[in-house]
Order: C-alpha cells, then structure tokens, then sequence
C-alpha cells in the first residue's frame, strides 16, 4: 500500500470556501485513494512570506508533492524552484509532466490577469498523478 506526505499550502482562510470545502474534499479525496498517505496542510493567511516558511517546512518534513495555492504567483516561483531542488534523485525524468513542470505551469497560469483555477476534475488528476509518481518513484506497488 502507498504512503506519502503531501503538502496542501492555502493562501488564505477568509474566503470560507478553503477551509469548508478545498481543504476537506482534498483530505478526504487523498485518504480515499491512499490511505496510509499524510496531508500536511497550512495556511499562508495571505502572507507570500509565511508560505515560503511553510513550504520548506513541508519539504523538511519529508512531503513528496505539493500543492500549492500561491499567494502571489511570482513569489511562489521561489517555492516551486525549492521543490525541483528537493527531488528525489530517482525522480523519473522521462515522464511527459514531473512535478516541477506541472508546478511551473500552476504558477505561470496563476499569474494570468483574472486567473482563478478552481476546478474539481482538475484537481483529483493533479492528485492521481502525484500518487501515481510516488509509487513510481518509490518503487511502491
């Protein structure tokens, strides 16, 4: 069975919806598709500063994936560019979309004039694909 840490890194907790239905449907679709796997979420209470901390908490403390809601597209570049760095070293880089591209792409679409990616089939694949890289990266069955 897989296992895993997986950052979830909010921007902020006053639009109700982060905390009532993101957060919740991300933890419940994460247990229902790996169990042993561990959500380690923040929240960056609109500070792009605290989510930068909290990102190199979260690769400190062993999350594989993260997925990153950023404050501000541009500083988030800096966390995505942590992430690419922390790989592991048997990171598969033939697959057609690793975590770094995915990530830059994320950050180069938040970064559009009224971009808003919300989109719940979005997101379970984004979740699916990670799972499947950790096993794949793992050597996990």
């Amino acid at each position: 069975s897989a296992s895993g840490k997986i950052a979830l890194l909010l921007p902020e907790s006053k639009t109700a919806r982060y905390e009532t239905q993101d957060r919740p449907l991300f933890e419940a679709k994460v247990k229902a598709l790996c169990s042993k796997c561990e959500v380690l979420y923040s929240n960056a209470d609109q500070d792009s500063a605290k989510q930068q901390s909290q990102a190199e908490a979260a690769l400190t403390n062993g999350a594989k994936v993260l997925v990153l809601d950023p404050v501000d597209g541009a500083a988030a570049a800096t966390i995505v560019t942590q992430a690419k760095a922390k790989k592991p070293t048997d990171f598969v880089a033939s697959a057609p979309m690793n975590t770094g591209r995915g990530s830059a792409f994320n950050v180069t679409l938040a970064q559009k004039a009224g971009a808003s990616v919300h989109n719940p089939f979005l997101i379970e694949q984004l979740l699916l694909g990670s799972i499947k890289q950790i096993k794949i990266d793992y050597a996990l069955p």
